[in-house]
């Protein structure tokens, strides 16, 4: 298998660009200004519910001698098996015993909670590369550089081919004979969990009983890792060429002590299942190594061969040959697998508790709240069930305080167009006779962000008195107004006609459309006035100098 990558230049194609040249950026900028405060709504609900489920379950939370006590009550309030009580079993600091394995490539593994399947495709990309470049009189006065896409371009393409963990369709690419990328997929990326995990002790206190993990419990894991796997002979760590190479001697200054082993080793001789699974089978994958990998290459058959030659020749790529095609690379359309494992040493359990059986056959499944979210997960280590709820909570609060923050920027963006909008100018400039200071622009952008985040936070969180929440928001909500009307007492306004032409000039500037498209009116006169009125000055002095030049010529000659 080689893993080296190829670089090949693609020719270069001059062509005009209609009028639906920015149509791609200007999607792409409204799922920006549409999406990311729907995005910032449905964690915040996803928050709510989180703490709400979470608090209905804190005073339902037991752990293992309390179950063994409620044991019996809860077999005769469910009349049979299996009996799910409704109680929440906490265990801290157990270990397990499980096995997981990947039928379709005969992988298995002991001592493992889930194991991941990663794909990767040897896969050509395409680069275009088009831009032109124009110097831009702002309205306060100042220059900029403008990039934007040529209306009349000459676009290079650049191709490269590497590994990647997704497919790209080459039928799109300006030359896809001499890059095309087969799309098979036989063994897509997948996480397994494991079917049989059983929680064990050395204390000797989960001897009499059998308490397995659910499926669903599994897929919620927190605090772990994954790591990869690699099979050796022996399962030993293969040893560098020197004990005492630089690149270790440097690894233990920076940690501290000896380096830790990052990589799962198992025995080669576990993989004897492997050449009868389907996938060497089918697909001919077959384990290479070099970190952990099953490579299966790409079968060339003649009718693809024709079709390449054929289209090859309608394209002029068939005689092309660069040096990147004689280098040492993975074709297109081989694919290698490497798998990852999960599998702590210690983990804490938090779970609703199901009785199988009345000898002692319990299990740990999750629990759907009457919030519509499902509880039960496996923590890493030994942590206490407040810890664990608390350790979910930071992640959920983590991923929302991220949204957030990502709000920042939409808020700016936002400010902008509604600055354009009504005739504002948010942006800092740097001239005279227009002037609005980065005081102001921060203040609109905080002021907008805080408004609409203290308002989506008052409506999902409630209006309650009493919630920290909503008096918070109250004071965001009051804040923010106060920064806005600042910033519409001390923000200079726009020379240009304000309303949605403008707005949308500022977007379509933002997509890089091309200029024609997005004139800009001045001062009382219409955008279409304004393009006509220039049109026709710039036609009436290209006559009056050709008139000039027609009359000195006859002087002359004269």
């Amino acid at each position: 298998m080689r893993s080296a990558g190829t670089f090949r230049s693609g020719r270069t194609v001059i062509y005009e660009r209609n009028a639906l040249s920015g149509f791609v950026g200007i999607v792409f900028a409204l799922v920006f200004l549409i999406g990311a405060p729907l995005s910032l709504i449905w964690l915040e609900k996803s928050q709510r519910k989180l703490v709400g489920a979470y608090h209905d379950i804190e005073n339902r939370i037991i752990d293992l001698r309390g179950a063994r006590d409620a044991a019996q009550r809860d077999i005769q309030v469910c009349g049979g098996f299996p009996c799910k009580t409704g109680r929440f079993l906490h265990i801290q600091g157990a270990k397990f015993q499980g096995n997981v394995s990947d039928p379709d490539f005969g992988v298995s593994l002991d001592k493992s909670l889930k194991l991941a399947r990663r794909t990767e495709y040897c896969q050509w990309r395409e680069l275009p590369m088009r831009l032109c470049q124009r110097e831009v009189v702002n309205s306060d006065g100042t220059k900029d550089i403008e990039e934007y896409d040529c209306p009349l371009s000459a676009v290079s393409y650049s191709y490269l081919k590497s590994w990647l963990p997704y497919r790209v369709n080459s039928f799109i690419f300006n030359q896809p004979a001499a890059h095309h990328n087969p799309l098979r997929d036989p063994y897509p990326s997948k996480i397994i969990p494991s079917l049989d995990a059983v929680l064990t002790s050395d204390s000797g206190e989960l001897d009499d009983m059998t308490i397995s993990l659910g499926v669903d419990v599994l897929q919620n894991t927190v605090g772990t890792s994954w790591t990869p796997v690699d099979w050796t002979i022996g399962g030993r760590e293969p040893k560098p060429l020197s004990d005492f190479s630089w690149l270790r001697i440097l690894r233990s200054w920076i940690t501290f002590g000896p380096p830790v082993a990052e990589t799962r080793f198992e025995s080669l001789a576990s993989l004897g299942p492997t050449l009868d699974s389907p996938a060497h089978l089918e697909n001919n994958f077959v384990f290479v190594g070099q970190g952990g990998y099953f490579f299966s290459p790409t079968k060339k058959d003649l009718m693809q061969a024709t079709l390449r030659v054929f289209y090859g020749a309608l394209e002029g790529s068939l005689f092309d040959f660069q040096l990147g095609d004689f280098m040492p690379s993975c074709s297109a359309g081989d694919i290698r697998v490497r798998y990852e494992v999960l599998g702590p040493h210690i983990i804490s359990v938090l779970g609703e508790l199901v009785i199988k059986s009345a000898v002692g056959e319990w299990a740990i499944e999750s629990y759907t709240s009457s919030y519509k979210t499902k509880l039960g997960f496996v923590h890493e280590g030994s942590i206490s069930a407040k810890g664990m709820v608390a350790a979910n909570e930071h992640e959920a609060s983590r991923r929302v305080l991220l949204s957030r923050l990502l709000l920042i920027p939409w808020a700016y963006c936002t400010c902008r167009l509604l600055g354009a909008l009504l005739g504002l100018e948010l942006r800092a400039g740097k001239g005279e006779p227009l002037k609005t200071t980065r005081g102001v622009v921060l203040c609109a952008t905080l002021g907008l962000w805080g408004l609409i985040l203290g308002m989506i936070r008052i409506s999902i969180w409630g209006t309650e008195s009493g919630n920290s929440y909503f008096q918070s928001s109250v004071v965001l909500v009051l804040l923010a107004t106060a920064a806005l009307g600042h910033v519409k007492n001390n923000a200079a306004k726009v020379r240009t006609t304000p309303g949605i032409f403008s707005a949308w000039c500022m977007l379509a500037r933002a997509a890089r459309m091309p200029p024609a498209w997005r004139l800009q009116a001045a001062g009382g006169s219409t955008p279409q006035h304004e393009s006509m009125e220039s049109m026709q000055a710039v036609e009436e002095s290209a006559q009056d100098f050709v008139r000039r030049s027609s009359r000195l010529a006859a002087k002359k000659a004269r």
